[in-house]
């Protein structure tokens, strides 16, 4: 028990300490002279020991950068797989908010050279942001930010992850919505 405890304390301190030094960069990023916000970018990194369980057809979220937005990043994971190599786990990609909620999937590539088929199986995606606001777009019918970042069980049979599955979630952040190139004032 105290094992788990102290990975617990360990994985928590690890996460205030990435918050700690992305605090850090977006007030430095902010900071132009003035004052003022401008439009700036960081990467953030943050890793996930999957140390629980998912239940079919269920989410966790793995990262919210609100009121930021996602710009570019990458997501890699070992999860349990099926002797195909195959896994119903999903990364989800968009905005949860209160004005209406619009995920979709990303394309996860399946990693064979380290991957045990049966059992744990690497996978990861570049998250390609044009692709990605072309889904939400074509799903949900307006152009939506990304902020959100979730795990999703698509099966219906609970996931149960072993003491070495985790994810790692890499983005670029834009700290202020910037203009649209193809704007034309009127």
């Amino acid at each position: 028990m105290r094992g788990i405890a102290r990975t617990s304390v360990a994985v928590g301190v690890s996460m205030a300490v990435l918050l700690v030094f992305g605090m850090f960069a977006v007030q430095t990023a902010l900071a132009d002279g003035d004052g003022e916000p401008g439009d700036a970018s960081f990467q953030a990194t943050g890793t996930i020991v999957l140390k629980q369980s998912l239940r079919g057809e269920d989410f966790m979220l793995l990262e919210d950068v609100t009121p930021l937005q996602v710009v570019g990043g990458h997501v890699a994971m070992k999860v349990p797989c099926n002797r195909n190599g195959e896994t119903p786990l999903q990364v989800l990609v968009g905005s949860a908010s209160e004005s209406g909620s619009a995920l979709v999937p990303v394309e996860l590539e399946f990693i064979k050279d380290i991957s045990k088929p049966g059992r744990d199986c690497v996978y990861h995606a570049d998250l390609d942001v044009d692709v990605i606001k072309g889904d939400l777009l074509a799903e949900s019918g307006r152009e939506v930010n990304i902020t959100d970042i979730a795990l999703a069980n698509s099966g219906k049979k609970r996931i149960h992850f072993g003491f070495d599955n985790g994810n790692t979630v890499t983005v670029n952040l834009l700290t202020a919505p910037g203009e649209d190139e193809n704007h034309d004032d009127e």
